[in-house]
């Protein structure tokens, strides 16, 4: 699977949770660390779920190096990577 339909697994499962101003930066040129990062918020109250539906959707597709953090109590992020 290529970097772009990477992307759109991830964006599409952040759209089931309802997830607003949805952001794909190409991060590429920047650092080695990582090609894109995705930001995005939401209205909803934090809930674990919506970080477990997309490693859920990543698992789903096979795509391997699905780590997450778990979201922090105050804001409710957390950060998943692909490889």
């Amino acid at each position: 699977m290529n970097i772009e339909d990477k992307i759109k697994l991830i964006v599409d499962a952040l759209e089931d949770i309802k997830a607003q101003d949805i952001t794909v930066i190409d991060t590429g040129k920047l650092t080695s660390l990582f090609e894109r990062m995705v930001i995005a918020t939401g209205t909803q109250p934090p809930d674990a779920r919506n970080c477990d539906n997309v490693r859920v959707k990543m698992k789903e597709a096979r795509i391997r190096g699905q780590h997450g953090r778990p979201k922090t109590p105050a804001t409710g992020c957390c950060s998943i990577s692909a490889t």
